[in-house]
């Protein structure tokens, strides 16, 4: 420290004055005067109220313990300088009596009296918002310059003169030169090449029109696409550059994508399968013209609509298929939708699940086409494949049920004429009863498999009615009230009357089952002139008598009735129907050249319409026509060859014929028939053969027998009736019975063939 003098008493008086007194104590700042030694000789107000203590206490004390600990030996040495004669500006800490510490800005200058200094005057002013804001202003800083290096963009800051002032890291990058090598020069010696190019412009106009500026071109000589932005202001140009060489690739990629789609799209529009873009979610995206021709709804109206809801009455099997989709990546197969209409169609669908960049499926394509045509012209080819399957199955069913049954009625019937038993008679009927019922059975089988055809002759509509009327007056349960109706100018048809009576039984029967609590059965006709037969699946126009059999029963929904003419189709309990009768009633029917069609509702019976040609030259007088049983002649010794592969067959109708007076011949097949007619040349004056036999069969042998033996009667039989010869296509007097027949039958038509002259 300096010298220790006192201040002289001069000096109060000086410092007294009212004007220095105001100016002392009425100041913001904080004033002291310090004698040499650094102790307090006068304060002011604010110093008091700066440092927290009294004004006696200030007085008694040095300005050391007013400093930081830390600051102390800085604040001594300014001190110093001011007692050898200096005025000394400096930051102080000061500490207040509480321990806590403020900023404080201070000069410090001696007090001179003679030239000499005699005490130190001290002016604090304080600092600590300024501070505080510097402080934040250096935090703000350094965070924002953080921010400026960390950014993706490159960010280059150029002065008025196109000097670059700073560079962040991914500008250096970007520029392939470092902040120091770019510092202090300009733009246009860095980069010479931007001076002509289309950055360098868009730079030049940001700043001459002070307004922001996006240039987007390549730079060739780093082989990239940027993107620069330039942010003019005052002092610096800011330019902002970013490398867009990835984006521009996937832009390009996407518009090429985009034009091969639209490519792609005019492509599937011109398909005439139905192709649709699905979401996961189901919405459709996408829907060609095909697909708007095949269901209804125009693209507009089916995109963003959910093809679950839109296609699909029970959408049970589109979910199963989709699981099926997720899990395979593609579905193949027929699945039924509905069009707008609200009509059904079957498509044939090939769906197949789109995957994105990343391998995870995004949509799915759908190409259907519309089968429905070609699955029913199938189903129509399989049924006939099936029918005929069936039908051969049947003639060969047939065939061995005929040869059984045809010896039982044979031997039944002949026994019974030797009885006089009556209950030996009784059970001799019941056998002769079961064996017609299973002859009946055979024809029913064959008329559904092959249509057989039996007698067109006129058939007088009332006696069909009264023989259907009188079955059901015997057949049906009282519960039933049966109706027929028949009106007086009813026509007659022509057909089989036999066949026809077995289809309105088998209808009266139906009707009987579907009304097991009792109901009501209605049976009438009426005459149709029907000019339209297509309708009405008829084969041509022309009259008709059109038969209705309506019952008040339980109906039928319209899955069943499609299924109603199918073989062994049943809706009845296992051992309470075979399936056949309305298949054998509908073949029937359609071979006698008309038709049968079907109304039904479920709760509300059924109606069944049958159409029988009814020509106005009907033969009534055959169809009514009744042969009375007449008395067979017998036999006078004639030889017939009987030729059948059945040993039982060919034993029966021996005792049959020779019962009668005639002598047989055996032979199992036509080879060995052949063989007799050559060893007893006209010894035999009949041949009495079945058709269908193994080495030589029936067709075979009489072709041989009209060309040697053209006078020689032949009686053909077989359980296939539908195998019968052509008569053009053979010689001679050809007659046939079919199998089961009774030994009346054979005996009669032998007698006749005996006895009738050939014509």
């Amino acid at each position: 420290m300096a010298s220790s003098k006192k201040v002289p008493p001069a000096s109060s008086a000086l410092l007294g004055t009212n004007a220095l007194d105001v100016l002392f104590n009425q100041t913001h700042d904080a004033l002291c005067v310090f004698d040499l030694e650094g102790r307090f000789l006068e304060v002011n107000q604010a110093l008091v109220d700066k440092l927290g203590y009294s004004r006696t206490e200030l007085l008694t004390m040095g300005f050391l313990p007013t400093v930081d600990s830390e600051n102390r030996e800085h604040v001594a040495e300014q001190f110093a300088k001011a007692v050898s004669g200096e005025t000394v500006h400096h930051s102080v800490i000061c500490l207040r009596k509480d321990g806590t510490t403020t900023h404080s800005d201070v000069t410090t200058a001696p007090l001179l009296e003679g030239g000499d200094p005699v005490a130190v005057i001290g002016i604090a002013r304080d600092i600590d918002d300024l501070t505080v804001a510097q402080r934040e202003r250096d935090t703000l800083a350094a965070v924002l310059d953080e921010t400026l290096r960390s950014i993706s963009d490159g960010l280059f800051l150029l002065d008025n003169d196109w000097r670059f002032v700073f560079v962040n890291p991914r500008g250096e990058e970007m520029a392939q030169r470092t902040q120091a090598e770019l510092l202090g020069s300009t733009l246009w010696e860095a980069f010479p090449v931007m001076v002509e190019s289309e950055f360098g412009s868009g730079y030049r106009r940001a700043r001459a029109e002070n307004v922001t500026v996006v240039t987007r071109a390549r730079y060739e000589p780093y082989n990239l696409t940027l993107e620069a932005t330039a942010y003019p202001s005052e002092s610096v140009l800011a330019i902002n550059l970013r490398d867009v060489t990835e984006e521009d690739r996937v832009d390009a990629l996407l518009a090429e994508k985009e034009a091969r789609i639209a490519a792609q799209a005019a492509l599937l529009d011109s398909s005439r399968d139905a192709i649709l873009v699905l979401g996961l979610d189901h919405v459709i995206k996408f829907w060609n013209r095909a697909a708007a021709h095949l269901y209804g709804w125009s693209a507009e109206e089916a995109i963003g609509t959910s093809i679950r809801e839109m296609l699909y009455a029970d959408p049970t099997l589109f979910d199963a298929v989709i699981a099926d989709l997720l899990l395979a990546g593609e579905w193949f197969g027929d699945i039924e939708q509905v069009v707008r209409d609200g009509s059904r169609i079957i498509v044939e669908a090939r769906w197949s699940l789109v995957y994105d960049i990343d391998g995870n499926p995004e949509s799915t394509l759908a190409v259907n086409t519309d089968v429905t045509q070609r699955r029913r012209q199938e189903e129509v080819a399989l049924r006939a494949q099936r029918m005929e399957s069936l039908g051969n199955l049947a003639g060969g069913i047939a065939h061995d049920l005929n040869n059984v049954l045809t010896p039982v009625l044979m031997l039944v019937q002949m026994l019974a004429a030797d009885e006089t038993d009556a209950e030996k008679q009784k059970t001799l009927a019941v056998i002769e009863s079961s064996a017609k019922r299973g002859a009946d059975m055979m024809r029913q089988v064959l008329a559904f498999a092959r249509g057989v055809e039996g007698r067109r002759i006129g058939v007088s509509c009332a006696r069909l009615f009264a023989e259907v009327e009188a079955f059901c007056s015997e057949a049906l349960p009282s519960t039933i009230h049966l109706r027929f109706e028949l009106p007086n100018n009813a026509w007659d048809a022509v057909g089989d009357p036999t066949q026809l009576l077995q289809v309105l039984v088998n209808l009266a029967t139906n009707a009987r089952d579907a009304m097991p609590n009792g109901g009501e059965l209605h049976v009438w006709a009426h005459n149709v002139d029907v000019t339209s037969p297509f309708a009405l699946r008829l084969p041509a126009a022309g009259r008709y008598l059109c038969i209705q059999v309506e019952d008040s029963g339980m109906g039928m929904p319209p899955e069943v009735q499609e299924k109603l003419f199918e073989p062994f189709f049943t809706t009845k309990s296992i051992g309470s129907g075979t399936g056949l009768g309305l298949a054998t009633s509908m073949s029937i029917v359609t071979s006698h050249g008309g038709s049968m069609q079907v109304f039904s509702e479920p709760g509300h019976g059924s109606r069944f319409d049958v159409y029988l040609p009814a020509p106005a030259s009907a033969n009534l007088a055959l169809g009514e026509r009744h042969e009375a049983k007449q008395e067979l002649p017998l036999g006078t010794g004639q030889l017939v060859l009987i030729v059948d592969d059945e040993p039982d067959v060919r034993l029966v109708a021996r005792m049959a014929l020779e019962s009668y007076g005639y002598r047989t011949m055996l032979a199992c097949d036509g080879a060995e028939a052949l063989n007799y007619l050559e060893t007893f040349p006209g010894d035999i004056e009949l041949v009495f053969s079945d058709i269908t036999m193994p080495v030589m069969d029936g067709t075979t042998m009489v072709r041989i027998i009209g060309e040697k033996y053209p006078a020689l009667p032949v009686l053909l039989t077989s359980g296939l009736s539908f195998v019968v010869p052509d008569p053009a296509n053979s010689t001679g007097r050809r007659e046939f019975i079919a199998k089961p027949y009774t030994a009346d039958a054979l005996r009669g038509m032998v007698a006749r063939m005996l006895t009738t002259p050939d014509e």
